[in-house]
């Protein structure tokens, strides 16, 4: 079973996916994916032509919080980023998920921009996580300032019909116990459909 978990940064996706990882399921992780893709010949070549050679650490590698700083700062400079990352990262999420479709693997994906990538359909359960913007503030502790933070939120969209939706404004322990409901009630999906 393929499940997808969504929301915008700093709702809780990494911890709910890391449950469903002790549980048993393996992660597919789009942020690291991501990171992966920035080593990319091309890719990395498409960037430095867009963003100028700032982004560049001394060892010539991309500098991954100058070029989030930069391009978090503005929409159309996040666009120009998505540009040049969006279609070759998606390529790669859908072949990991299409494998391990295939090979019966039960998998959780942690992908903010599942709606973006048109990646529902090839889950079977979508998870939303949700959380007030305070607690999505306070919890970002990249060092993103709050108008960063919106225009990552803005540039973003949520899935309109998830299967199940988490607001994770508690205490952790009370968010770590929501999402044991649903692995429960996705276990018992699993069963029926054996």
């Amino acid at each position: 079973m393929i499940i997808g978990i969504t929301g915008y940064m700093g709702v809780g996706k990494t911890t709910a996916a890391k449950i469903f990882v002790e549980q048993g399921y393996k992660l597919v992780d789009a942020d690291a994916l991501g990171h992966e893709l920035l080593k990319d010949n091309e890719v990395k070549q498409r960037l430095i032509a867009e963003f100028g050679q700032d982004i560049l650490k001394r060892d010539l590698e991309i500098n991954r919080e100058k070029l989030g700083k930069l391009a978090f700062s503005k929409t159309e400079l996040l666009q120009k980023l998505n540009k040049i990352m969006h279609k070759k990262l998606k390529d790669n999420l859908q072949k990991i998920i299409l494998k391990n479709k295939e090979e019966k693997i039960s998998t959780i994906v942690d992908v903010a921009l599942l709606v973006e990538f048109n990646l529902e359909q090839d889950c079977d359960k979508i998870i939303l996580i949700k959380a007030d913007i305070q607690n999505v503030y306070e919890r970002s502790t990249k060092g993103y300032e709050k108008k960063q933070i919106l225009v990552i939120m803005n540039n973003q969209k949520l899935p309109q019909n998830p299967d199940f939706v988490v607001n994770n404004n508690q205490l952790i322990q009370e968010f770590k116990n929501q999402i044991m409901l649903i692995w429960n009630k996705i276990k018992k999906i699993k069963k029926q459909n054996k």
